[in-house]
């Protein structure tokens, strides 16, 4: 009991320089009775900490990474050790805490939790003994007394009513878990007195648990961001004020996170102007380090698909899937059709896409199963910056010509993130087809997601070449919106100075026609070239208060 108290008593999650306590500063979150991969659209059976405690029913608790599974688990702990008994129903007298991913090779649940509790085991043989590559960890007969502890352990439990708590099936070995869940179903239906409540990351769960209730972590709610705010923030206030205003605000409805954002503010007293920082710094977290910190290493069941591989896995789907199939939601059929234009490229068996996106749904969450035979990425602008990711590393050909007029965002995003943000810009719109092929609609959402994207433009003259030509392909009378949305870039450090560096090579003649007062005409001064394999704009309208 004295190891449960202190190990439920604080949370610290990489990046913090002390822990927080778990009875003052963390919050019960909502878990809904069906997992989303179950649930209807308007099913919204909500149920508290207190309520899972009250019944007999075993629980599989899923999460997304950072959802908050082995917190609700410290908070279950901490109601069970030191709350009063809650009703008449809550029978149960004390928790154990099995961490599975601690779990010895050549160690049984069974024999894990009896040693947990003090009850003296002896056996056949060595426990040493047993080789850890078999494939039956069970193999060896372990007695508690005279009697096997496979009867005699839940007889224990049963007697003592404990809840037995299991965190991170996920974490376990490959090698191991089927051995490891065959044991957990095992033990739970000898119970009657006692339960097993079993943390899982959704994508994990890929098994069937007779007789167990499936719920899932919800993501937050605006109050429970603002209440975790108030407890984590320095400035609450000022941060969500901050938060609300960021596009990538939807990011915060995990509390893994919601917490890794509210640091980066108490550390620099703002957040990240640029969403592509966040978006990486996010992707990177959940790839790497967040088991990387926890020492989890994850195996995996394809050669050489580590991190980095998998990041550029990720990035090829998604433009597979946003650009090709302009998929947000997408069934098995778009997984499989999509995985089988990129498998070659990563040396990956032709006919495992579903085991290889399980694989990457269990270990990082990025691709999540949201409905029956419906996918999802975690987070929309996720899925975006993946795209974008690939794209920036695809050389500029006609194809992003076309991905400009078909989805535009990535696009924009590409921008931000690129090496050289200026040249990327430039030769994308200077290309004689861009401005044609390109719905004037698709180029206002282009030019607002980089407003919003606010990549950082080194000055140059390729670059207010491609926004004079965005300027005069556009005549003022027929697409103003187009004009409001590059005022807005014009805003943008490094815009004004690389369209000062192109007007000596114009000269301002009058019109004639109705825009005088607010534009002036610009022609080419010269015929001689303005920068070396560039085909600068011949002329057209241009803002008068831009000069």
């Amino acid at each position: 009991m004295t190891e449960l108290v202190n190990w439920s008593r604080n949370i610290q999650i990489y990046g913090m320089s002390s822990a927080k306590n778990t009875d003052d500063e963390t919050i019960e979150l909502q878990i809904n009775q069906e997992p989303r991969k179950f649930r209807g659209v308007e099913n919204n059976k909500i149920l508290d900490e207190i309520s899972i405690i009250q019944n007999l029913h075993p629980y599989i608790l899923l999460g997304d990474p950072g959802a908050g599974k082995t917190t609700t688990l410290k908070r279950i702990v901490r109601k069970m050790i030191l709350c009063d008994q809650f009703s008449e129903i809550d029978i149960f007298q004390y928790p154990i805490v099995i961490r599975l991913r601690d779990l010895p090779d050549n160690e049984t649940l069974h024999y894990a939790i009896a040693t947990k509790i003090g009850l003296l085991c002896h056996c056949h043989g060595s426990i040493d003994d047993v080789n850890s590559n078999q494939s039956s960890i069970g193999n060896i007969s372990i007695l508690i007394g005279d009697t096997i502890i496979e009867n005699a352990l839940p007889d224990f439990l049963d007697n003592s009513k404990a809840l037995i708590l299991l965190d991170g099936l996920d974490e376990v070995n490959l090698y191991k878990r089927d051995e490891i869940e065959k044991e957990i179903i095992k033990l739970s239906t000898r119970l009657n007195h006692s339960k097993v409540i079993v943390s899982c990351r959704s994508g994990g769960y890929t098994s069937s648990f007779t007789g167990f209730n499936i719920v899932e972590i919800c993501p937050l709610t605006p109050f429970e961001i603002e209440q975790i705010s108030k407890m984590w923030a320095e400035k609450p206030g000022d941060f969500l004020l901050c938060l609300e205003s960021k596009p990538y605000y939807d990011l915060a409805n995990r509390p893994l996170f919601l917490i890794q954002l509210i640091m980066i503010f108490n550390r620099c007293g703002s957040l990240p102007e640029q969403p592509s920082s966040v978006y990486k710094k996010i992707i990177n977290f959940v790839l790497e380090e967040w088991d990387e910190r926890r020492q989890i290493k994850r195996t995996t069941k394809y050669a050489n698909f580590d991190a980095e591989r998998k990041l550029d896995f990720l990035s090829a789907i998604s433009m597979e899937l946003t650009i090709k199939k302009k998929k947000k939601v997408f069934n098995t059929g778009d997984l499989i059709q999509s995985y089988y234009e990129i498998y070659r490229s990563f040396n990956l068996p032709k006919n495992e896409a579903i085991k290889v996106i399980n694989e990457i749904e269990t270990h990082n969450g990025i691709i999540f199963e949201s409905g029956f035979d419906n996918y999802e990425f975690s987070h929309l602008s996720i899925q975006e910056y993946l795209c974008a990711y690939y794209l920036v590393r695809e050389s500029v050909s006609q194809n992003v010509y076309r991905y400009l007029s078909e989805y535009p965002s990535p696009v924009a995003i590409s921008v931000s993130i690129s090496s050289d943000p200026s040249m990327w810009f430039g030769t994308l719109i200077l290309n004689e087809q861009s401005l044609i092929n390109t719905d004037s609609h698709q180029l206002e959402i282009f030019l607002n997601r980089l407003v919003i994207e606010r990549p950082f433009f080194n000055p140059k003259i390729i670059l207010g070449l491609s926004l004079l030509k965005i300027f005069f392909y556009y005549s003022p009378s027929l697409q103003s919106y187009i004009f409001k949305s590059m005022e807005k870039v014009v805003a943008l450090d490094g815009v004004k100075e690389s369209i000062a560096m192109c007007l000596p090579f114009y000269k301002q003649e009058k019109s004639g026609s109705e825009f005088n007062l607010e534009y002036c005409y610009l022609k080419r001064a010269s015929s001689q070239p303005i920068a070396e394999g560039v085909l600068p704009p011949q002329g057209g309208f241009f803002p008068i208060n831009l000069l």
